[in-house]
């Protein structure tokens, strides 16, 4: 018996070889007890209850194949048990056994076609977003190790959900990572300057506000109130479906593939700065040498967002069914000089609809040009120096 049990932990120990060292380095840095930190569950390297908020886990460790081969599915390690994958062989990511800092990472292309993109996407699940209808407040910590050296395009490192609600982390050029959570025409988006390189980013939503982190620097919060349901999956390395912007465009992946390395993704329904946020940051941060210290301190932004736009509830966008026609129902709350339009689900113009000043609470009515839309899904935008409203909208013919 003893000896069966001295050949188990020498096992454990050649699969975890991170584990004593980062349980050491938590023990010293938070003065946790090593009690918390037993190997009594599968994960192995955080506590049994932070394990339990960890809705997806995707680590270049636990990629099967050989160096430079294509790879058709990453597995999760969460309790989840999901799998990222990419159907079409000929455009399957390569994965490298000594990537970023010589861990095993996915080597994402970048420069392909549209119809040809090398992401790997996770099918739509309610943990990872949500399945409610209002608006819903779970905390959420989105970590993402990777490396890049092209920053000359707009390119989706993550996004989870799709153009109607979700969160997401993309390059802007020239030298932008934004971080942005949104819920139909409302909306955040955070920056903060990049350099090509190896990165850590962290998004965190504790409920009520949102920030990004990017190498242990802090980006302003702003107050945000929850996403809603969106049944897009998570595309890594790209887009699933539709991606949002902070400029209100969305697109689908077509010249917004990611072009470089992801080596660990870890997305958590928590956002504590004292705990879990900071022990999956610290985690990353020395498992990759990549060393930007945690920053605990939330500072209110005393700036207001670009074009300060107005999000009142009390304005009306809808798109309703009048007599068998289509119609834009409009209220806004401020007068507004406004362009009314309407996309497909790939960014085309549709229709232009109205151009020009918009009196506020009146209401207003404009038919759809029916014959300009075939069976599908689309989206109405009102654009004015004051207000930004879109609303989602389909067709059946």
């Amino acid at each position: 018996m003893k000896k069966f049990v001295i050949t188990f932990l020498a096992v454990i120990t050649s699969i975890y070889p991170l584990y004593s060292q980062f349980q050491n380095f938590l023990i010293e840095e938070k003065n946790l007890s090593p009690v918390s930190y037993q190997l009594d569950y599968e994960n192995q390297i955080f506590s049994k209850s932070l394990f339990a908020k960890i809705m997806l886990w995707l680590s270049g460790d636990n990629v099967q194949s050989d160096e430079n081969l294509m790879i058709s599915q990453w597995s999760d390690i969460s309790s989840n048990k999901l799998i990222a994958f990419q159907t079409k062989p000929t455009r399957m990511p390569k994965f490298l056994k000594e990537g970023i800092n010589g861990f095993p990472s996915v080597s994402f292309e970048g420069n392909t076609n549209f119809g040809d993109e090398d992401i790997i996407t996770v099918n739509y699940h309610p943990a990872i977003t949500t399945d409610l209808e209002f608006e819903d407040n779970t905390k959420k910590t989105l970590s993402v190790v990777f490396y890049c050296e092209d920053l000359s395009r707009k390119q989706v490192i993550f996004e989870a959900g799709g153009a109607i609600s979700g969160f997401n982390i993309y390059i802007e050029p020239p030298d932008n990572l934004y971080f942005g959570i949104y819920k139909e025409w409302k909306r955040i988006f955070l920056k903060l300057q990049i350099t090509p390189g190896l990165h850590l980013a962290q998004l965190e939503f504790d409920g009520s506000k949102f920030r990004g982190v990017l190498d242990g620097k802090a980006s302003d919060y702003k107050s945000f109130a929850g996403i809603i349901n969106d049944v897009s999956g998570t595309g890594i390395g790209g887009a699933s479906t539709g991606a949002r912007f902070h400029n209100f465009s969305t697109g689908v992946t077509y010249g917004h593939h990611f072009s470089g390395l992801i080596s660990e993704i870890i997305m958590m329904n928590d956002c504590n700065s004292a705990s879990s946020s900071k022990v999956i940051y610290d985690y990353m941060d020395k498992k990759y040498n990549i060393y930007g210290s945690y920053p605990y301190n939330w500072n209110k932004s005393s700036e207001a967002d670009e074009n300060e736009l107005i999000q009142s509830e009390n304005q009306v966008f809808q798109i309703i069914n009048n007599n068998f026609e289509k119609t834009v129902n409009l209220i806004i709350d401020e007068d507004d000089f406004c362009k009314i339009e309407t996309f497909d689900m790939n960014g085309r113009l549709i229709e232009k609809i109205y151009n020009g000043e918009i009196k506020a609470n009146f209401e207003y009515n404009f038919n759809l040009n029916q014959s300009l839309y075939s069976t599908g899904a689309y989206f109405a935008r009102l654009k004015g120096d004051r207000n930004l409203i879109s609303k989602y909208f389909s067709i059946i013919k």
